[in-house]
Order: C-alpha cells, then sequence, then structure tokens
C-alpha cells in the first residue's frame, strides 16, 4: 500500500486526479475504478471527464509509485491511499490523442482555486462554467460540478474547446482534465 500524506508535495495533485473515478460501486470497467500511472504521468477517468497529470519528480519511478494500476483505499485531503494491482492484463484507453492541442480550438484562462483556501469557489466554477457554456456551440452544455472538480487545485487553466460536442480540455503546466459537454 501506498500512503500520501499531507507532508508529501503530491498529496493534493492525487487527490485532485481521483476525483473523476467513478463513484458507481457496480461499475465493472477497469479503467473507470482504478488510475493509471506509466512513463511518468498518472490518469484517470469516469468515461465523462479524464484528469491527468504529469508527476512533479522521478520519485514515483524510483520505488514510491512504479508504471502500473492502482485502486483508491482511501481519499481525503490529507490522505491518498493506493494499492497497486498485480497481475492485470487490462489496459488504459490510448490518451494522447485527446489530450494534444492542435492550434485549430478557441481558448479561455481560467484560475483554479482550492476550496481549502477559499470559500467562494461555487460562485467561481460557476462564473467559469457560464463562461464556457457561452463558447460551446448551440444545444451543448457542460457539468458544473466537473469544472468544479477541475477548479480545485491552485493551478491556472488555460481551456480549449473545439467544435460542436468535442471535449473541452482543461491545461495547466503539469495538469489536464477533459470535460465531454451534454447535448441539451
Amino acid at each position: 500500500m501506498i500512503e500520501l500524506t499531507k507532508d508529501n508535495k503530491d498529496t493534493g495533485n492525487f487527490y485532485w486526479l481521483t476525483g473523476c473515478l467513478t463513484k458507481d460501486k457496480s461499475e465493472k470497467r477497469f479503467h473507470m475504478t482504478h488510475i493509471q500511472i506509466k512513463d511518468g504521468y498518472a490518469c484517470c477517468t469516469d468515461g465523462a471527464r479524464l484528469h491527468h497529470f504529469k508527476t512533479v519528480d522521478d520519485d514515483y519511478q524510483v520505488g514510491q509509485i512504479a508504471d502500473g494500476f492502482y485502486r483508491v483505499l482511501k481519499r481525503t485531503k490529507t490522505i491518498v491511499q493506493l494499492v497497486k494491482v498485480h497481475g492485470s492484463d487490462h489496459s488504459y484507453p490510448e490518451i494522447n490523442d485527446l489530450i494534444n492541442i492542435d492550434g485549430e480550438e478557441s481558448k479561455l484562462s481560467l484560475f483554479g482555486m482550492p476550496t481549502s483556501k477559499y470559500n467562494d469557489l461555487d460562485s467561481h466554477a460557476s462564473k467559469a462554467t457560464a463562461q464556457i457554456v457561452r463558447e460551446l456551440e448551440t444545444e451543448h452544455a457542460i457539468n458544473y460540478t466537473f469544472v468544479q472538480d477541475v477548479l480545485t487545485c491552485d493551478d491556472i487553466f488555460e481551456v480549449y474547446i473545439k467544435g460542436d460536442g468535442n471535449c473541452v480540455t482543461f491545461k495547466s503546466d503539469t495538469k489536464t482534465a477533459l470535460i465531454m459537454p451534454v447535448r441539451i
């Protein structure tokens, strides 16, 4: 078992990352219930959104957290516990094409606002969601709570929106989040 505590500089990153795993206990799809660490990147998804971040240093590859799949045992703002799944022949969807930006997107800048520092994350996320929805093409909206989850870290995100029905991409220096809009 791996336990990241408040003394570890990346506990917040893993807390943010694991926020988008599905909460559905009956979910059978492996990639929606486990995170993947691969080549210095950590990733997880619930099918409607995806969180991805570059680990800050090489400590993860030097024994702390090696490449593989991990199940989350405990997730709080001060402790994240992970257990490696051994002998897994599961694969994670290829995401590189999803997270690459090709320059044809409209772009917004949004500031993250950690809930531990600010009490008005709700109004900040609400304003950000409204700004994104205005940029989306007709008859599409985006899940407010997904935007709120993305903005629970103090990174500055560039937000890319490409065309009708495509994912909304949030990119910072170390993090990427994708949210699929819904047709209304």
